[in-house]
């Protein structure tokens, strides 16, 4: 599957896993955005109880997208939190007992329209956010354009 921005068309989540070789307790590897859909922008849905889901790389064995933030307040008034939210890559080894908390979503249907809101397991009320005029995926506290994505479904021949 790909994530592509429902609010910047053919703008894709991509995880360069490279560097994520063993189980690093900050994460590793860059997750950012591309304008092409390739093998880095390409995942494997990985299901677990309760609609709960993980993104493996396609290119990077044993690696997944994973979420965390160190940090989240919101002001009184404000509209944006003041947050330290990092989304990267994990390695998980195989007999490790699988993906933490920190590497599991919940997709939430936007309407009819195909969109979804992506949220970590990890931060309830959290939603992947994709602003392709920064060139950065992060974590945000709302569910508006930056945080809406289509999941398509490749087929690799």
């Amino acid at each position: 599957v790909a994530i592509m921005s429902a609010a910047s068309l053919h703008k894709f989540v991509s995880m360069d896993g490279t560097k994520a070789s063993s189980y690093e307790p900050s994460g590793s590897g860059k997750v950012g955005i591309q304008p092409h859909l390739w093998g880095y922008e390409t995942f494997e849905v990985e299901h677990y109880p309760d609609g709960i889901i993980a993104f493996k790389a396609i290119c990077f064995q044993n690696v997944y997208l994973r979420a965390t933030c160190n940090h989240w307040r919101l002001m009184p008034g404000a509209v944006t939190a003041d947050v330290e939210a990092v989304v990267n890559c994990q390695y998980i080894s195989e007999g490790s007992g699988g993906c933490s908390i920190q590497e599991k979503f919940r997709i939430h249907p936007l309407g009819n329209n195909g969109q979804v809101a992506i949220e970590p397991v990890a931060f309830p009320g959290r939603y992947l956010s994709l602003d392709a005029n920064s060139n950065i995926v992060t974590l945000q506290g709302t569910r508006r354009d930056c945080e809406s994505f289509y999941l398509i479904f490749v087929t690799f021949l």
